[in-house]
């Protein structure tokens, strides 16, 4: 399985004497090793702009890199980490299908 998505969006949003414009273009890709291990990758550029000061520059640059577990149709395991904004950034996710009608699903997100 070869699996590729690409994202370009942009956004601006104004309040009462402030206003925020976000460009986001992100590309993720999976490539499957075999049927269980697959490899992930995702890299952009996601540039805000605001009309107040931020304490500190938010460099545009998203790099995460990691790996996925598929242990037949029922249970998958996902991890990825890299750099968001200059900050190091971490992504996990869970799926298990216990049943036909259970399923277990759990994810993280961490950016510093």
């Amino acid at each position: 399985e070869k699996v590729a998505v690409v994202c370009l969006l942009g956004s601006n949003m104004d309040q009462p004497g402030q206003s925020q414009q976000e460009t986001l273009g992100i590309a993720s890709g999976a490539y499957a090793i075999n049927r269980v291990f697959s490899v992930l990758g995702t890299v952009g550029y996601d540039q805000i702009r605001t009309s107040f000061p931020l304490t500190q520059d938010l460099p545009p640059l998203v790099a995460l890199g990691g790996a996925r577990f598929a242990f037949g149709p029922n249970f998958t395991l996902a991890a990825a980490s890299g750099v968001s904004h200059g900050f190091p950034t971490y992504r996990g996710s869970f799926n298990w299908n216990v049943t036909g009608t259970f399923q277990i699903v759990g994810s993280l997100k961490e950016s510093m």
